[in-house]
């Protein structure tokens, strides 16, 4: 009933809608709570309080793996490692465009060229390079002067995403996944020997490796 019965396109859109304004977003909460999409959604009815980003898009993941899709939840990141203000995000696999979209659980956005044609993190990355036109999806509450050209396009620098895509993947209560690994995508030439959110985690300077097809 939250998907509906439509085409593949209007059920990762629909879930995504779900989840952004059925669960509150708050950025500086971190849910207390074990870190799954039915405890993110039972805290938020008990408790009446938002959850962050990152919160919302393992909400999200789960709900579209239940669902049979290909997706992970992508950490996007700034090159300051400073500037802790990043932005989690949904990665979701489209069969029938045999590529990966950008869908926002926070602020309910995904993420479109001038033809109307959704887009990957990869892509909306390259536009925002080479200073190429983009649009949001008019549901959104937030403009793209301040989400694309001012919020994402610093937060898109490096890129960070879980070896495993699964239920409960990090886990606050629960015993820890020992295979559990991060994998980040960095530009060439980064300098990244003091990053901390670097360090100890697996690192690849190739996109088609990092945003290949699943398998």
């Amino acid at each position: 009933s939250i998907a509906g019965n439509g085409y593949e396109i209007s059920k990762i859109r629909n879930t995504m809608f779900f989840v952004a304004n059925s669960i509150k977003y708050d950025g500086s909460n971190w849910a207390l709570c074990e870190f799954d999409a039915i405890d993110f959604y039972n805290y938020h009815k008990a408790t009446g309080k938002g959850i962050n980003c990152r919160h919302k898009a393992m909400t999200l993941n789960e709900m579209y793996l239940a669902m049979g899709f290909k997706s992970r939840y992508v950490t996007c990141m700034p090159k300051d490692d400073k500037d802790t203000d990043c932005h989690v995000i949904n990665s979701v696999y489209a069969e029938t465009l045999k590529k990966w979209l950008w869908m926002d659980p926070s602020h309910g956005t995904f993420v479109m060229d001038d033809n109307n044609n959704l887009l990957s993190i990869e892509e909306v990355r390259e536009h925002l390079k080479n200073n190429q036109s983009l649009k949001l999806n008019a549901e959104t509450k937030v403009s793209k002067l301040w989400y694309l050209d001012y919020y994402m396009a610093k937060n898109l620098y490096w890129i960070q995403c879980t070896n495993k895509s699964q239920f409960n993947t990090e886990s606050r209560y629960r015993p820890a996944d020992p295979n559990l690994q991060y994998i980040s995508l960095v530009p060439s030439g980064f300098d990244k020997s003091n990053n901390k959110y670097l360090k100890h985690k697996v690192i690849t300077f190739d996109p088609a490796y990092f945003w290949r097809s699943p398998q």
